[in-house]
């Protein structure tokens, strides 16, 4: 489905199903908080927004964009991460 994005499960490290993620993602877009993958490997079951992807993927009801900055100090994104929670994405991209 999506051939860029490679999905593992947070616990074990083993791949996950990028159809069955993206169709979670999909659910918890559409408001159905608690969605979940089961490993196959472990058998644990992993909140998707918890879920490891590559590149990284982040669901959040909170995202900051700083369009056209340049790239951000390291002690600033130290802070917001501290402010914000412990569970922080930090995506990074030039146009």
């Amino acid at each position: 489905m999506h051939d860029d994005v490679q999905v593992f499960c947070p616990t074990c490290g083993d791949g996950l199903p990028d159809t069955e993620f993206f169709e979670a993602v999909g659910r918890w877009l559409e408001g159905h908080e608690g969605e979940s993958l089961r490993c196959a490997g472990c058998r644990i079951a992993t909140p998707v927004e918890l879920v490891v992807s590559v590149p990284a993927w982040a669901l959040a009801n909170l995202a900051l964009v700083f369009w056209s900055w340049p790239r951000l100090h390291d002690d600033f994104v130290a802070e917001l991460r501290t402010v914000l929670s412990p569970r922080t994405v930090w995506q990074w991209s030039k146009l």
